[in-house]
């Protein structure tokens, strides 16, 4: 991983980031997408399952972190995949930053009241599940105790911001998705490949970094 330094972006980066109207974040998807994806749902009877995942960040030394969850080997779907803590919307959240939050207290086990919401990512569609995923952006002042639900979550990893814009931690695979073997981009953290929806939330967060850093060079 690079080394920690005090230059490296921090949350004013990330609120910048953020508040970039006009970004597209199509083509920074597409810079991380497995060919032949679909952007968008194909026609169905019924609408995406509406999901909240949390992008949260804290610090550690001279860095701001990334926190990733490795998905536990038990579970139905995308088991082993590294993903942000969260799921689906219930009927008891009152919103997609309520249901961020209450999934990330359940899977990481900490306490979620000092977490502040800088705000949100573009909604990112996963056709295997036909569920449509809205990303909140939060930060925590200091490193909790992690305390992760052996039932959801195998493993607790963390990404570092920095790491995110070098691309020495890109790589191409081959995967067989729906039955094709196809090239699918990833981002590598402590030797596991991020990829799929994961790969283009953090691509999207990468590309408004750049897009900041570059203006304010």
């Amino acid at each position: 991983m690079l080394p920690e330094a005090s230059h490296a972006p921090g949350p004013d980066q990330v609120r910048a980031a953020l508040a970039i109207s006009n970004f597209d974040s199509v083509a920074a998807w597409r810079a991380m997408m497995p060919e032949s994806r679909r952007l968008y749902p194909a026609q169905r009877d019924q609408p995406p399952t509406p999901a909240a995942v949390l992008l949260l960040l804290f610090p550690r030394r001279n860095e701001w972190r990334i926190v990733l969850t490795r998905r536990s080997a038990s579970l139905r779907g995308h088991s082993g995949q590294i993903s942000f803590p969260g799921g689906r919307i219930d009927a008891g959240d009152v919103d997609a930053r309520a249901a961020a939050l209450r999934e990330t207290r359940e899977e990481l086990g900490i306490q979620t009241e000092d977490i502040i919401l800088l705000g949100e990512l573009s909604a990112v569609y996963i056709p295997p599940t036909h569920y449509e995923v809205q990303t909140q952006v939060g930060l925590l002042p200091s490193e909790p105790t992690w305390r992760p639900n052996p039932r959801e979550v195998a493993e607790v990893l963390t990404m570092s911001l920095s790491a995110l814009l070098d691309k020495r931690h890109k790589g191409n695979a081959q995967r067989e998705v729906r039955g094709r073997e196809v090239r699918v981009p990833y981002y590598e953290v402590y030797g596991h490949q991020v990829w799929g929806a994961t790969a283009l939330i953090l691509s999207e967060l990468e590309g408004r970094l750049c897009c900041v850093l570059e203006r304010d060079a």
